[in-house]
């Protein structure tokens, strides 16, 4: 399955943002990765338009080998829904990035998270490097054998499921007001080149 969309996956990399010259200074980090690597932005923020969502999931699962997932802000546990929709269709690999620990929070090898690389140009190496190795490329998009991913919109029914399934505590918090509202958002850190 996945062998045939790798061979039928001709762009590098897409990403949809409609929000600029926002805290986390994504527009920049996608800048300066942009100088190694194909990178495609539609939306606001971009030159390219994709007006009709169904055609424009249909080209990311068809023609795209990653995406950029990139946070608005640098907040510990937050993460966009447009990750998790990409992860629940798993025909693409997303990138993130943000202030979560996604090594925590998801499958691994499902996503490719720039805090591993220590500049935009290191990623592109790497992301050209994968897209170019069909049999890397589709073990990142394995993990599906053993996880599933469940969307941010799920129904009651799986909540209480979910609730009702024995499992030991991963993270607990004492005061959720405390860890929603102080010291869960940072500005980036990474970002010491000249765009």
């Amino acid at each position: 399955m996945w062998k045939e969309k790798f061979a039928n996956k001709t762009k590098m990399v897409a990403w949809f943002v409609s929000h600029c010259n926002i805290q986390s200074r994504r527009e920049e980090y996608a800048a300066e990765l942009s100088k190694y690597i194909q990178v495609d932005v539609y939306g606001k923020c971009g030159k390219l338009k994709c007006e009709d969502r169904g055609k424009c999931a249909r080209m990311l699962d068809t023609e795209y080998k990653f995406y950029l997932s990139f946070e608005n802000s640098f907040c510990v546990d937050y993460v966009t829904e447009k990750l998790l929709n990409i992860l629940e269709k798993n025909t693409l690999i997303p990138v993130v990035r943000g202030g979560a620990d996604y090594k925590k929070l998801f499958p691994p090898n499902s996503v490719i998270d720039t805090k591993d690389f220590s500049s935009p140009k290191d990623l592109a190496k790497y992301l050209t490097e994968l897209a170019n190795n069909e049999e890397e490329y589709v073990k990142k998009l394995q993990w599906s054998w053993d996880y599933d991913v469940l969307g941010y919109k799920l129904p009651l029914c799986a909540i209480c499921r979910e609730l009702h399934t024995p499992r030991p505590l991963a993270c607990v918090y004492d005061n959720v007001t405390n860890w929603w509202f102080n010291g869960t958002c940072y500005p980036p850190r990474d970002l010491t080149f000249n765009v």
